[in-house]
């Protein structure tokens, strides 16, 4: 028995939809029914949908699905054909005896541009989230997209800097995508062995509150 949570995660060319639901129960039948919702999803959304397991920073067993559309726009004519079918809400009547909290969603828009194409299987996601401090988004924001910049070039890896439309205003993400595990190894490495991006770190002073700071790790099972 373990804590899980659902999350559905929309991209589109400059936003992230997510949905977070807390689960308790048998992780092997969760993961078989998120497995299935994740093939049914892309089925009748027409768009590819991946399923996450995170590795550090989520509760352990922690579910997320992710999938590109454009804007609310997209997102709901995705959406439409699932809700349309009493089929998606039978599947989703299978996971009651495993839900413990209510769904929670989330809209980021990039900051940076296009989200490119989806990451594949056994790939690993790396999201940092921060607030910013009132008063300061501007500063925050522009000391962000130079962040994200630098560490795009020093790793060859892009990194999204998005901020989120609902919810805790100022809240802002750094997403990075790494193609397995050494890679994510890799780029660690160097971001602890640069200068300039230690310095960036120590130049930030108060443009978010304190503790608001959050790193987790995901990989991509489905």
């Amino acid at each position: 028995m373990g804590a899980h949570s659902f999350n559905l995660i929309l991209g589109a060319v400059m936003q992230i939809f997510s949905r977070t639901l807390g689960t308790m129960g048998p992780q092997d039948e969760i993961m078989a029914w998120a497995t299935d919702m994740t093939a049914y999803a892309s089925e009748k959304s027409g768009n590819e949908v991946a399923l996450w397991v995170p590795l550090f920073g989520w509760p352990v067993g922690t579910l997320g699905w992710s999938m590109r559309v454009d804007g609310l726009a997209g997102m709901q004519a995705a959406f439409a054909p699932m809700t349309e079918d009493p089929g998606y809400f039978a599947k989703v009547a299978e996971a009651r005896e495993w839900v413990n909290s209510p769904a929670e969603d989330r809209l980021v828009t990039s900051l940076t541009g296009e989200l490119g194409d989806p990451p594949p299987v056994g790939s690993m996601v790396t999201i940092t989230s921060a607030v910013m401090a009132g008063g300061r988004y501007g500063e925050a924001i522009a000391w962000g997209l130079e962040v994200s910049a630098h560490v795009s070039e020093l790793t060859g890896i892009p990194t999204i800097f998005g901020a989120e439309e609902f919810g805790t205003f100022g809240a802002v993400q750094w997403i990075g995508g790494t193609p397995d595990a050494a890679s994510a190894d890799a780029a660690r490495e160097a971001m602890n062995a640069d200068e300039k991006y230690l310095g960036m770190l120590s130049s930030v002073g108060d443009l978010f509150l304190p503790g608001s700071g959050h790193r987790s790790l995901l990989t991509r099972v489905a």
